[in-house]
């Protein structure tokens, strides 16, 4: 008897589905965490009144130059700059 391959097929494609959920909560959970780093840090000690405006413009910029500037396929492959 020849056995059918569907029932692999399917775990397979479950296999890739719940890798790419996993990926995507990772990287959910990784935005997260430094938005509220950068909030905790912009606002200070955290007493005063009320919200502050989290000054997004000077963070991007001090972002940008720690980052410097690359391509993506530099973040990728660093050694072939």
């Amino acid at each position: 008897m020849v056995k059918s391959s569907a029932p692999l097929q399917r775990g397979r494609a479950l296999y890739r589905v719940l890798w790419g959920v996993v990926f995507a909560l990772a990287l959910a959970l990784a935005g997260g965490t430094l938005y509220a780093y950068f909030r905790g840090s912009a606002a200070g000690d955290g007493r005063g009144s009320g919200r502050r405006k989290i000054p997004w413009d000077a963070i991007l910029i001090e972002e940008r130059e720690k980052t410097g500037t690359r391509s993506l396929k530099s973040f990728i492959f660093p050694w072939k700059d």
